[in-house]
């Protein structure tokens, strides 16, 4: 997977997130039990902080470094040669 399919993937299971949190809120109103709902919010949840650690990961080895050392050059992608 490469770092702009992980960070559309972050988008949209964010979406998702929050449509599951408002309809949650919906059904705790209406005095529905929500055990089940809320520990699929909590699997949703899980899988979005693997892809954000899949995401850093990711920006951190597309990074470039100075030849020999461990420091990152910064600036415009035209300097960067």
């Amino acid at each position: 997977m490469d770092l702009e399919q992980t960070r559309s993937e972050i988008a949209q299971l964010r979406d998702q997130i929050r449509r599951k949190q408002a309809e949650l809120v919906q059904l705790q109103r209406a005095g529905i039990r929500t055990d089940d709902a809320e520990s699929v919010l909590h699997r949703m949840q899980d899988r979005l902080d693997k892809l954000c650690a899949d995401r850093d990961r990711l920006a951190g080895e597309q990074r470039r470094t100075y030849a020999g050392r461990d420091k990152l050059i910064r600036g415009p992608l035209a300097r960067r040669v």
